[in-house]
């Protein structure tokens, strides 16, 4: 295609360059070269590999299409990455093991993430907040930055996501601070600025690997429920550190892997919204004890399992949830 777009174009140019004197001449030039060019079968060959219809027409990638850092045996390198094809090479240009601070958040909403905060070595054994950095991997996960904040990359499906600050999305900014606006025409700002979302409130956003561009995974709704369109739907399971006895498992479902919990400690779920769910609570010794419960992405939902008690396992209410958590967490 690429050669006959060419042979294409010098015919056009000369084509109409004089079509009075010409036109004749030029058609019979174009005609004797299509003719060469289909007689010469190999121009019109791929230079690259060929593939069968069925390996094209398959509907999932194949292992060789993949980029290397969606690669199944895919071994993370520490190190900064300056770019998004350094990601996708899994080849960061500052290939050494950064040095990483992490801060877990003390908001119930935010339980089980980290503040993170990477720096880059200096001479007199200084240290400099690395802020401009594409995202870093400390040899076990990833990292993505926005704005000043580095978000751990989680591996979903063909690609990553990470949770992040709903205000990191452009679009979603634009809505809120429309709708604070409209709002202060009416109340005044104060008011309005009360009653618009959080911008910190925790989102799942999408990394699309080619562009390197992050989405949120819902549309935000502002009209109805503000923010609760991409409110994530958790469930606490926590421990309080005077329980006695040995470990419990807990899961949500027969079908799912049971996770360990300890005195002192919490497990976090993120189930579908508006879903009954059975929490089955399984003993060191003796039967499985099983809690039903329908989750919301309104507010979190708090299991407290202490394992010698007649009710081993037992909703209590926000307030009290979100206490014994922060407890936990400090």
């Amino acid at each position: 295609m690429a050669r006959f777009a060419q042979v294409h174009e010098q015919s056009t140019r000369s084509l109409f360059a004089d079509a009075t004197k010409h036109h004749a001449d030029n058609l019979g030039e174009l005609l004797l070269d299509a003719a060469a060019l289909a007689r010469n079968q190999a121009a019109w060959l791929p230079a690259g590999p060929s593939y069968p219809a069925a390996y094209v027409l398959v509907p999932t990638s194949h292992p060789g299409e993949q980029l290397p850092i969606l690669q199944p045996e895919i071994s993370p390198q520490p190190g900064i990455y300056h770019s998004l094809v350094e990601f996708w090479n899994n080849r960061p240009s500052e290939p050494s093991l950064p040095d990483v601070e992490k801060h877990p958040y003390l908001s119930t909403e935010w339980a089980g993430d980290s503040e993170v905060k990477v720096y880059r070595h200096l001479a007199g054994n200084k240290l400099k907040l690395i802020t401009d950095a594409w995202g870093f991997c400390d040899g076990q996960d990833y990292y993505f930055r926005r704005e000043r904040n580095y978000y751990r990359l989680r591996r979903q499906g063909p690609g990553f996501v990470y949770y992040g600050q709903v205000g990191d999305d452009p679009q979603y900014s634009r809505a809120v601070n429309g709708r604070a606006f409209n709002n202060s025409l009416l109340m005044g700002s104060m008011l309005a600025s009360a009653s618009a979302p959080s911008l910190e409130r925790r989102a799942l956003f999408t990394l699309h690997l080619l562009p390197g561009t992050a989405t949120l995974d819902q549309a935000p709704t502002l009209a109805e429920k503000p923010g609760a369109a991409v409110r994530p739907t958790h469930l606490f399971v926590y421990r309080p550190r005077g329980d006695k006895g040995p470990a419990v498992r807990i899961r949500l479902a027969d079908d799912q892997p049971a996770r360990e919990l300890v005195p002192g400690d919490y497990l976090t779920f993120e189930p579908a919204s508006e879903q009954p769910l059975r929490v089955c609570l399984l003993p060191a010794a003796g039967p499985a004890v099983y809690l039903p419960v329908t989750p919301t992405a309104e507010a979190p939902t708090y299991l407290e399992c202490r394992a010698t008690a007649p009710e081993p396992l037992r909703q209590v209410k926000d307030a009290a949830g979100a206490a014994a958590l922060n407890r936990l967490v400090k």
